[in-house]
């Protein structure tokens, strides 16, 4: 599964979880963090951005 978006038109973004082996890819960053359900913690050092990367400081 994968989605194409206008805004990011050069880009194609595939879900990790329809990939063969997700575990070949890491993540880089967490997007949309201000979005996150109140119980969801991740216990790691990647940036966070309030919403989209695009251009936006990581908070």
């Amino acid at each position: 599964m994968a989605y194409r978006n206008a805004k990011w038109d050069h880009e194609v973004h595939f879900y990790v979880a329809s990939l063969a082996d997700p575990d070949q890819l890491s993540p880089q960053f967490h997007v949309h963090w201000d979005e996150r359900l109140a119980w969801v913690s991740n216990a790691d050092d990647l940036p966070r951005y309030a919403a989209s990367a695009d251009g936006n400081e990581p908070l």
